[in-house]
């Protein structure tokens, strides 16, 4: 079990770490953590990471029933990946009391400036409230950081969410709600550029 104690060092451990090496970090050394996803970007991002680094993460999905396009998604999710979302039946603090981390997907606002400590959310922080360790591995990403990181990694993602048109970039899979191939090499090649 994580102590409260350690996190300011755990915070200060994973900030000195990549990105690939705190995932390997988190994977070692929590055996029992959770992942409630909303299936936005940077959850998507997030649940990527995790089951290309064979991470033992347990997903919750954390949807609304009115939230049909996330729906479509956590299906496409769960084939692309081959894995399950367990459903969030329970208030989150029960959920979370089970585990001994919560996996967030917290990252930099986009008007974040990097002189202000506060801008970011820290690699961990106890939460009080639900008695767990919560930790932020894209702490230091910016949302363009994670908007790059799906587009390179065709990650499925709800385009609409964004404002962008279902019939962009040719090819609709699941009307419109994933980006298409030919849109994701678009973007590898601006990124790689």
């Amino acid at each position: 079990m994580f102590e409260k104690k350690m996190v300011e060092g755990l915070n200060q451990g994973l900030a000195k770490l990549t990105l690939e090496q705190r995932i390997l970090f988190i994977n070692e050394r929590f055996s029992r953590a959770a992942i409630l996803s909303k299936f936005n970007w940077a959850d998507q991002y997030l649940t990527w990471l995790f089951t290309t680094q064979n991470g033992h993460v347990a997903l919750f999905a954390n949807i609304t029933p009115k939230q049909q396009a996330q729906t479509v998604l956590r299906q496409i999710t769960s084939e692309r990946y081959e894995i399950s979302f367990d459903e969030l039946d329970e208030d989150v603090p029960q959920t979370l009391e089970k585990f001994d981390a919560w996996i967030t997907s917290a990252h930099k606002p986009h008007d974040a400036d990097l002189s202000d400590e506060n801008a970011a959310p820290k690699f961990a922080v106890w939460r009080d409230d639900l008695n767990i360790i919560e930790i932020n591995p894209l702490a230091d990403f910016t949302p363009d950081d994670v908007e790059l990181a799906v587009l390179r990694h065709e990650i499925p993602v709800n385009l609409e969410a964004i404002g962008v048109s279902s019939n962009v970039g040719g090819q609709d899979e699941q009307d419109g709600l994933i980006i298409t191939s030919t849109r994701d090499r678009q973007a590898d090649n601006v990124a790689r550029s």
